[in-house]
């Protein structure tokens, strides 16, 4: 709240410092005004969407909610995580993802204020598509920002540069109004998209954004899908509130004349040049897979895990390099399981060699072969890291070590999809000179068809009165998250994508001819079974898609209660710290204001109405003092309760 205020003064200060002393320096008259190109403005929000996210993935992403998820063990940063501890449920530094809608929304703001006051009414006809896209921009990032803060300010924010005198000390909109404002800006934009704006009873013709829009190259129909989908992203949010409503909302987007995305083609990607490189660049990890993810995906053979995941240091190389070291006993069980190998006795021929010794060689992989063998994740129970077996397989390092070099035996979350200009290695044994990737620029898909599918699914089973059956909702989801995660793969240039390393024993990551087909042959990808089942395997999937884009995983685990304990299919596993289950935060926390804060009452109000204790981020606080939409929503891994 403080860079809020800060940011409104820096603003009204500027709006009334400009001279004429400043103006003659220019040569310019001060009653002229200089008209910005909008288009470059517009450009500058749509980076902010993505753009400098840096301390949101160090801070809220990989420290609380990848691992409160259980899409990850262990906490990435400064060091390869090695398990989770007790400090797992700790909430402390945050991403400062409020700064950076407020910085998205300036912009944004200046945009619409030019639009309605300093051009011409025949001009200003010309950008009434433009305007309404503005929208769209500031609610997808205000989404991001509600979906762990609860209320903020908004209806009255950014307004100090347009005011006289300046408005610093905005008043707060509960999430409910900021759900109801937000669909309304929504819907408005959607009908000027419907509209042809005329000026003197002629139709004008739009500015184009042309090139400046790097999403969708200025097609306003695009835009339109995607304000759609956005609608479709709060229904699910006010389902636990006003479940008619939310129901009425996917029904009213489906009988739009543009519905949401439904099609990969208008998915919203965004890479806004070649020397964008991500937000994670700086990163040494992210934590490991858990492992009942791990393994669901795995023995369910989903290509997203390869996109998602790293492969293990285990190729057959390595393996053999254990072999040649005598140290056969320090490949792990789960790894040792999938080895095929034989012993050479001393004195035969191998190879065209004399083995001079008895020698175990590795011969290639058991079923399910490569690359599925490469995937492993880590328990995610504090517990588990400390001593015993467990601990000894899954999380000592001392234990994979030939000479000088560490080899890891689990997978950790792909870093090389977030930091696209980091140097990634190949593995391979000691005195061997490891191959590394280019860098490539940055791409990510921040709403899918995919997406809108998942939702649909579940808005049928649900009751919704909309054209398709939940089944044909639910195939078509499962088909275009698995090709958005293929492209993503290849437009950040992962490791292995077109060949593997390990030409011998091992395999791309690419996606295959066939295997989605394979995939939905599966029965927790196959929509049957009870109301509950249905329920269940749908959240598992809108899991799985999310496992890419954190923020949408919180929420979709947090809503649904999946996964879900003692599920036959992905389930969810105790946090076991000390023997005692740890209690898992549902909201980030959130700071007590000062009395020297300008809007220090309009603050404590705002935290007050949501029944907020300012200043407190234990566990059991950020637990049971809910953001408004989660009020009702199940516990963490309680399952669907609808």
């Amino acid at each position: 709240m403080k860079r809020l205020i800060l940011s409104l003064l820096i603003l009204s200060i500027l709006a009334v410092s400009c001279n004429e002393k400043k103006f003659a320096d220019m040569n310019q008259d001060p009653q002229t005004v200089t008209e910005p190109d909008l288009r470059y403005l517009f450009t500058n929000a749509l980076q902010g969407m993505e753009s400098g996210h840096y301390t949101q993935w160090f801070y809220d992403n990989s420290q609380y909610m990848q691992p409160w998820t259980q899409a990850t063990s262990g906490q990435g940063g400064s060091g390869i995580p090695q398990g989770n501890e007790s400090q797992l449920n700790l909430f402390q530094e945050e991403g400062n993802r409020v700064g950076k809608w407020y910085d998205l929304m300036s912009p944004l703001f200046e945009i619409r204020n030019f639009i309605e006051n300093r051009i011409s009414d025949r001009r200003r006809a010309t950008f009434q598509y433009l305007k309404a896209v503005t929208y769209p921009i500031q609610v997808y990032y205000g989404i991001r920002v509600t979906d762990v803060y609860g209320a903020r300010p908004y209806t009255e924010a950014m307004e100090a540069r347009y005011t006289n005198p300046p408005k610093l000390k905005p008043e707060w909109d509960t999430q409910e109004e900021l759900f109801n404002t937000w669909l309304e800006e929504l819907n408005t934009a959607l009908e000027t998209l419907a509209s042809e704006p005329t000026h003197n009873g002629e139709v004008v013709n739009q500015v184009s954004l042309g090139n400046q829009d790097f999403v969708y190259g200025g097609n306003w129909d695009q835009w339109a899908r995607f304000i759609n989908s956005l609608k479709l992203r709060i229904a699910v949010r006010l389902l636990h509130q006003d479940r008619q409503r939310a129901l009425s909302i996917a029904e009213e987007v489906m009988n739009n004349q543009w519905g949401p995305i439904t099609s990969n083609d208008d998915n919203f990607y965004w890479s806004p040049h070649t020397e964008q490189y991500g937000p994670a660049n700086n990163f040494v990890a992210f934590g490991h897979g858990s492992r009942h993810l791990m393994t669901f995906m795995r023995e369910n053979q989903d290509p997203r895990m390869r996109f998602l995941y790293n492969k293990n240091d285990f190729n057959s190389m390595v393996v053999q390099g254990f072999f040649d070291a005598g140290k056969e006993e320090n490949i792990p069980s789960y790894i040792r399981q999938y080895i095929r190998d034989t012993v050479i006795q001393a004195g035969d021929t191998y190879q065209g060699n004399t083995v001079q010794e008895d020698s175990t060689v590795f011969l290639g992989w058991k079923e399910p072969g490569a690359p599925w063998v490469r995937y492993f994740g880590a328990p995610v129970a504090p517990d588990s890291a400390r001593s015993g077996e467990v601990a000894e397989e899954y999380f000592r390092t001392q234990n994979w070590r030939l000479e000088s070099k560490n080899y890891e035996p689990k997978s950790l979350f792909k870093l090389e999809m977030y930091g696209t200009a980091i140097d990634f290695t190949y593995p391979d044994i000691p005195g061997r000179t490891e191959q590394t990737r280019e860098n490539y620029p940055y791409h990510a898909c921040l709403y899918s068809a995919a997406e809108t599918n998942l939702y649909l699914a579940e808005f049928k089973l649900l009751g919704a009165d909309i054209p398709n059956t939940a089944q044909s909702y639910f195939n078509q989801a499962i088909e275009q998250s698995v090709e958005t995660y293929d492209k993503l793969g290849s437009d950040n240039g992962l490791l292995y994508y077109d060949q593997p390393y390990d030409s011998d024993h091992g395999a791309s990551i690419k996606l295959k001819e066939g295997e989605i087909q394979q995939l939905m042959n599966n029965e927790a990808y196959t929509l049957s079974g009870s109301q509950e089942e249905k329920l269940e395997k749908i959240y598992i999937q809108q899991y799985l898609n999310f496992l890419g884009r954190p923020t949408q995983l919180f929420v979709t685990a947090r809503r649904s209660g999946i996964p879900k304990k003692n599920s036959e299919y992905l389930s969810w596993a105790t946090f076991w710290d000390g023997g005692v289950e740890m209690t898992i935060p549902r909201r980030f926390g959130v700071d007590q204001p000062t009395e020297d804060n300008i809007n220090y009452q309009n603050i404590l109000n705002g935290l007050e109405m949501q029944g907020f204790t300012p200043g407190n981020n234990e566990p059991q606080t950020l637990n049971e003092e809910r953001i408004w939409y989660d009020e009702g929503a199940p516990g963490w891994g309680e399952g669907p309760n609808y």
